[in-house]
């Protein structure tokens, strides 16, 4: 048995190397002379070229890896059944859970893989491409955003901020809301401006008032605090540069996620993101458990021309379904677990579907 898996994973191993080279450089050749345009008008270099596509490469291949996965299973498969192999493997009693065992370890091996490079990889490499496109070709810098009316949730209760402008180290019309251990209201505070000043922001004049919880009644606060209090945002917070899902890691999508939930902000689609990330890496293993059956209905017929086709329409509906799903997600339509995990469930079902009707 250890023979034969070394055998099978040989082939399959110089079938995924093959596929994936092709896939990925017809894409970056395509993505080349969808963007040489904007090059040649930046006056790029040859080294913004090969840092731009050379970053851009692993994360494409990272991408395109599952379909790369779904053609090495079938034309392994595919191969051995040209030569008869396969036949007389299935004569001598070996079914066909022993002989998908080795590809999916594979394929499970790969979803491994994939999912510390979404982690520790992939968001470098996006983020490097990134910089060179917008900001060192863009000459655009860090983007600056101006954020209004802001609602923000802190230790002691909430502060909403009129209008936040890094640029100049600024919040306009700040107002903190203190909340007791009953969340009533217990303290209020206005001031015009907020400057950032070393590690604090210093509001200047302020007024604060106290509300006494049991009767209600108000009283101004003769010294009111000069710095937001339980405040632990910076002007950088405010400018950075949006980024694209490709450029979080997995940890920081959580703790972006967390951070949105404690402040009360909408993370219903920070939260499908991360599911989505979580689930896309598994996709490799479910499109080599759907490359088995598709190879051993095919037999004789199969041929490396059968297998692109089949490689790309199954690739090209899987990625426009889990888009579809996941747009369902971001509406609220489906939890957000399920809108991520479904297109893998779905096509895993379909492989057992085309499992069971393989006959032996």
């Amino acid at each position: 048995m250890r023979r034969f898996a070394h055998y099978l994973l040989k082939d399959f191993t110089k079938l995924f190397v093959l596929s994936l080279g092709a896939f990925t450089g017809l894409y970056l050749l395509v993505d080349f002379f969808e963007k040489v345009d904007d090059f040649l008008k930046a006056n790029a270099t040859v080294g913004h070229y090969l840092v731009f596509f050379g970053c851009k490469a692993p994360v494409i291949a990272q991408q395109l890896m599952p379909m790369a996965v779904l053609m090495a299973t079938f034309m392994t498969l595919a191969g051995l059944s040209r030569t008869s192999e396969l036949t007389a493997m299935r004569a001598v009693g070996m079914s066909i859970s022993k002989l998908a065992l080795p590809l999916l370890s594979a394929g499970l091996l790969l979803s491994l893989i994939s999912l510390a490079m979404t982690e520790y990889l992939t968001p470098l490499l996006a983020t490097q491409a990134f910089k060179v496109r917008e900001i060192e070709l863009g000459k655009q810098g860090t983007k600056i955003y101006r954020h209004h009316n802001v609602w923000l949730r802190t230790k002691e209760g909430v502060i909403q901020i009129r209008l936040a402008d890094p640029e100049k180290k600024m919040l306009h019309g700040i107002r903190t809301f203190t909340l007791g251990d009953t969340f009533q209201l217990s303290a209020y505070q206005q001031a015009a401006t907020a400057h950032f000043q070393g590690k604090e922001w210093d509001l200047g004049k302020n007024l604060r008032y106290i509300i006494d919880p049991d009767t209600g009644g108000v009283v101004k606060d003769p010294d009111p605090p000069t710095t937001l209090q339980s405040f632990n945002r910076t002007p950088e917070d405010f400018s950075q540069a949006r980024l694209e899902t490709d450029q979080f890691s997995l940890s920081g999508l959580w703790n972006t996620y967390r951070q949105y939930r404690a402040e009360g902000l909408n993370s219903r689609r920070l939260l499908v993101d991360l599911n989505a990330r979580l689930a896309s890496p598994f996709t490799c293993f479910i499109m080599a458990f759907l490359g088995v059956p598709f190879a051993l209905q095919k037999g004789r017929k199969s041929g490396v021309a059968t297998g692109m086709v089949i490689s790309a329409l199954v690739g090209i509906t899987y990625f426009v379904l889990q888009a579809v799903i996941t747009a369902f997600g971001y509406s609220g339509a489906l939890p957000a677990v399920l809108a991520a995990w479904s297109g893998n469930l779905l096509f895993l079902l379909f492989g057992g579907w085309l499992l069971i009707n393989v006959r032996e």
